[in-house]
């Protein structure tokens, strides 16, 4: 009876969903809501300057679908690669970052765009995807260095270093913010030694404190957001229009295309800014609808990394909480920058605002975390951690290499002639009869060896 109960749940049960649709669900969400708030904040200076009021719409369009063909490809690349190659990448990203400072299009004042011909690239977005590829794999190698000595995290100090004087001379301060913070991240959730960052972390900020107190303009924005009505018409403008259109909207909004702020009073509407516009036109529910959205994105990232982490992934859970951590540095400086909780920063809102280098890395970073939810599923504890759709075990052939194998010696068949297999039969032959031989010689002795007993059975001996 329990075999017939145990056959009827195996054939009723459900087969496991090879991705996370519940993700992708809430991925697809934030575009699309993003794609309409685009259309709706962009319509009337894109009808200004271009003379098309789609043209926004269109390119964003056009980087979606480049990013979701860009995340099908990265989707099939096996983890063991990322690890493998991390270094060509980093180089890569490197060699970007210095050709947009010789030909990159120049936009207020800052070199950060490599013109493409239907958008412009923006090599600092690659330079995060980057950082997170090359740190979990490097914290998956290294793992037991890490944790002993600090030697192993200051080589690190080499490649983002040269990253970080790149990204400096654009300049993009937020991206060296949002880059240095990831890597902190990821040190921490890896267990690092806290004395790693007192060490590395204090020059850190250090550094970037001076590059602050460098620039008059950057001092400005960092003290206007707790007083921008000082200014209001110059530095602390454009945070007071996205306060006024925030307030605009109330609890429900004033409705979809109603709004007043983008016909051209908030500058950057469409990028930066886009979240005040929707806050003005949905309301305070629909920030609230928005964040939390946002909050059960986060969750589920969370909750694949613990998953890989306990399948054996080190470096898939690394990369997961990496991202993690990239979505909501993002999400809290753009909207804290919004809101005035904190200075304005130009980083884009994650799926939702304009720009296609962000859309595009954001696509590719989310296909990686669902190979990886998929693999820690379906393919817990493999051989070698992260290695298990490669058709050749890297880890195995490194220690072929290091370590040959003893060659054996090969069985020779000897060839016997005819006249050696007589001959050895000769010898056999001999050796028989000499043994039979011996064998009558040793019997004949027994027989005629004295018996201690007489004819009668009395045994002879000497009398006492």
């Amino acid at each position: 009876m329990s075999v017939i109960k145990a056959t009827m749940e195996t054939s009723t049960a459900q087969p496991q969903a090879t991705l996370d649709y519940g993700l992708i669900g809430l991925l697809f969400g934030v575009m699309f809501v993003g794609l309409v708030m685009l259309f709706s904040a962009s319509v009337s200076y894109a009808e200004m300057k271009f003379g098309n009021e789609f043209f926004y719409l269109i390119r964003q369009s056009i980087a979606i679908v480049v990013g979701l063909i860009a995340a099908y490809v990265v989707y099939q690349v096996p983890l063991s690669l990322w690890i493998r190659k991390r270094g060509y990448l980093l180089l890569f990203s490197l060699v970007l970052l210095a050709l947009v400072l010789v030909v990159g299009n120049e936009v207020n004042g800052s070199k950060r765009w490599l013109p493409l011909g239907i958008f412009n690239f923006q090599p600092s977005e690659l330079m995060k995807f980057t950082a997170i590829v090359f740190m979990a794999a490097f914290l998956t190698i290294h793992k037991n260095e890490v944790d002993q000595s600090i030697g192993a995290t200051m080589r690190l100090s080499l490649p983002f270093g040269i990253m970080a004087g790149l990204l400096y001379m654009e300049p993009d301060f937020g991206s060296i913010f949002v880059v240095a913070m990831i890597l902190a991240g990821m040190l921490l959730i890896s267990g690092a030694p806290l004395k790693i960052f007192v060490i590395v972390l204090l020059p850190l900020a250090g550094v970037l404190a001076t590059f602050l107190v460098q620039d008059h303009y950057r001092i400005e924005r960092l003290t206007n957001f707790f007083e921008p009505w000082q200014d209001p018409f110059g530095v602390g403008y454009q945070l007071i229009q996205a306060l006024i259109a925030q307030g605009s909207g109330g609890w429900t909004g004033v409705g979809l295309g109603e709004s007043v702020q983008k016909m051209l009073y908030l500058p950057d509407a469409h990028t930066d800014f886009i979240i005040s516009i929707f806050a003005e036109e949905f309301g305070f529910i629909g920030i609230l609808l928005l964040l939390t959205t946002y909050m059960a994105i986060i969750y589920k990232l969370f909750r694949i990394a613990d998953q890989a982490k306990r399948a054996n992934y080190q470096f898939g859970a690394l990369f997961v909480y990496g991202v993690s951590f990239w979505m909501v540095l993002q999400i809290f400086i753009n909207v804290g920058s919004n809101f005035g909780l904190m200075p304005t920063k130009g980083l884009t809102l994650p799926l939702f605002s304009y720009g296609g280098s962000s859309m595009i890395l954001f696509l590719m970073a989310f296909a990686v975390v669902l190979k990886i939810e998929h693999v820690s599923r379906f393919y817990p504890n493999p051989k070698n951690s992260d290695d298990y759709d490669s058709e050749h075990d890297f880890e195995m052939e490194i220690e072929a290499q290091e370590k040959p194998e003893k060659s054996t010696p090969k069985k020779t068949r000897k060839v016997v002639s005819k006249t050696d297999k007589t001959n050895s039969r000769r010898k056999n032959t001999r050796a028989t009869k000499t043994v039979s031989s011996n064998q009558q010689n040793n019997a004949w002795r027994q027989a005629k060896k004295p018996s201690r007993l007489g004819r009668f059975g009395v045994k002879f001996g000497k009398k006492k």
